[in-house]
């Protein structure tokens, strides 16, 4: 996420924080904590940032108890 946001003029990163359903407070809060990002959250990151930012990514350890439908094996 910090790498998404970071290219962003400040406007931008508020309306993408927004548009994922949550401030842009929490969100450096939660990069620079390395905080745990709820699902939802992270459904609409990857959904808002275009896939540049994926569930996958967010949550490496665990996203395939999270999201079983995105096993490479189906």
């Amino acid at each position: 996420v910090r790498f998404h946001m970071n290219g962003m003029p400040m406007q931008d990163q508020e309306e993408f924080a927004k548009r994922c359903g949550t401030t842009i407070g929490y969100l450096r809060k939660a990069i620079y904590k390395n905080s745990y990002l709820g699902t939802e959250i992270s459904v609409a990151i990857e959904r808002e940032s275009g896939n540049k930012v994926t569930r996958k990514k967010l949550h490496p350890e665990t996203y395939l108890k999270k999201w079983p439908e995105l096993s490479e094996k189906r």
